[in-house]
């Protein structure tokens, strides 16, 4: 986090993105696994939590974005 003023921002969305990406190609990569039977539940949900984090970063980024920006109108 940087400080601005009173004011919060993240930076470095970009890196956390690339990371969760990455995380997000392995789990796919493991559920096409033939292998995976075992642990087929367990993959899932943990695809499934990958995709609601990456979601909230993402809605998180335009937020500030916009925040930022009505911040200057104001």
């Amino acid at each position: 986090m940087q400080f601005n003023r009173d004011l919060f921002k993240i930076v470095g969305f970009d890196s956390v993105l690339q990371v969760i990406d990455e995380s997000m190609s392995q789990i796919n990569v493991i559920l096409s696994s033939r292998y995976v039977k075992r642990y087929q539940r367990e993959a899932e949900d943990f695809n499934l939590s990958i995709n609601l984090i990456f979601d909230c970063f993402e809605l998180w980024k335009e937020c500030q974005r916009s925040w930022l920006y009505l911040e200057n109108i104001f």
